[in-house]
């Protein structure tokens, strides 16, 4: 289990890595990714991945486009907001404003045989007609995207030859997974009005799931917790623990972790820790991870 790390200072001194054309960087990679993303930064492709996405705004906004039920839909993402994006949902995110900066979670593709894909429209307006996609296995989003975007600009040349695609569009006998095309997936909303709203119940030490029980996607359960104690049990998957407001301490195994308020620490998978505050004014977020939960 690694030492807590405080957000905001590890985003200070990475700061030179959120510039164009990279703008992001893993804080944590294992069964979860934790990546921080900066702007500006736009990208012309749709991104389908059978792994869900959160999505928190720290700084500035962002614009995610995803296809819903095969019509395009532009999803605002404002500074404190939050989105769950479910898996399989083509998207492609836009951060056009120098100095924002956005929190993105998913899982690695561990299960075997799951694929992304990366996929270009004729149209990126109307997103109606495929004009090039591929699917492949992804082991690091740092480095796994940059060939299948050379291979587009190869096809855009004429130059392009791939197996089992015709017309740069993967044919349905071969294709590896399907869009979800039957997710209606919720507004994005601030997570600092959605926890005035329930302060009373916070202030009574309560552990509240931050989505619903009614939300589309069933990979990721978010809850933030006043719990003066409690035990985070990480039997199917890592936890992410973030410390939103106040100071918290870990206990897993013998060894004693102090969060303060900004710091983030991963609970590793088959192992569980007991969490303890003075006060129910502490409030600290923890995601759990289902990786089957959108398998059914």
């Amino acid at each position: 289990m690694h030492a807590p790390l405080n957000v905001w200072k590890w985003i200070e001194s990475n700061r030179e890595s959120f510039s164009p054309p990279i703008g992001n960087k893993l804080m944590y990679k294992n069964t979860l990714s934790l990546m921080f993303v900066g702007g500006p930064n736009r990208r012309t492709d749709y991104h389908i991945d059978e792994s869900s996405e959160f999505f928190f705004q720290l700084q500035g906004n962002m614009e995610l486009l995803i296809i819903e039920r095969g019509e395009r839909r532009l999803v605002s993402i404002r500074q404190g907001e939050v989105f769950l994006l479910p898996s399989r949902i083509p998207h492609s995110p836009q951060r056009p404003e120098s100095g924002s900066m956005g929190f993105v979670l998913e899982r690695a593709r561990t299960i075997p045989d799951e694929y992304d894909c990366m996929r270009w429209y004729r149209d990126f307006n109307s997103c109606d007609d495929v004009e090039f996609e591929k699917f492949f296995h992804c082991t690091d989003l740092g480095k796994d995207l940059a060939p299948i975007a050379q291979a587009y600009a190869e096809f855009k040349k004429g130059g392009a030859s791939i197996d089992g695609q015709k017309d740069g569009v993967t044919e349905d006998s071969v294709r590896p997974i399907e869009d979800n095309k039957e997710s209606v997936v919720p507004d994005p909303f601030n997570i600092w009005g959605w926890i005035a709203k329930h302060a009373d119940e916070f202030a009574t030490g309560k552990s509240i799931n931050l989505f619903g029980d009614d939300h589309p996607d069933n990979e990721f359960k978010i809850f933030l917790s006043s719990r003066i104690e409690e035990v985070i049990d990480a039997e199917k998957c890592e936890v992410m623990v973030w410390q939103l407001r106040g100071e918290a301490d870990m206990k897993n195994g013998e060894i004693v972790y102090h969060l303060d308020d900004g710091a983030c620490i991963v609970i590793p998978e088959g192992s569980s820790s007991t969490l303890n505050r003075d006060t129910t004014s502490s409030l600290t977020m923890i995601i759990h991870c289902d990786r089957l939960g959108n398998k059914t």
